[in-house]
């Protein structure tokens, strides 16, 4: 589990086995994910800014995908967009840790 990727690459290496053993896993969350779609930029750094999707989201997590390889338990600065009309973004910045990595 070294990094995380895009949604598009992740689903197309997938394999029967995988498919089986993510739908049995056991949803433990406390809070409810809300599935989204939205652009986010993530650093360990300030000086080298990456390029993610938000892809579900709850009071107290989310999850992402990007092409950018991630080390798990990284700390990282991120910033996530919210359209406001067609040509408007507003932005929500934080900080997080990465807890798990899929490949």
């Amino acid at each position: 589990m070294k990094s995380i990727k895009t949604h598009a690459e992740t689903l197309s290496s997938f394999k029967e086995d995988k498919i089986v053993e993510l739908s049995s896993f056991v949803e433990r969350r406390q809070h409810p994910r809300y599935s989204v779609k939205l652009p986010l930029d993530l650093w360990q750094t300030p000086d080298l800014v990456l390029g993610g999707v938000v892809t579900d989201m709850s009071e107290v997590g989310l999850g992402l995908r990007s092409i950018h390889e991630i080390q798990i338990s990284a700390d990282l600065g991120i910033r996530v967009y919210l359209s406001r009309g067609e040509f408007s973004f507003d932005s929500i910045e934080g900080t997080g840790r990465v807890i798990i990595g899929l490949k």
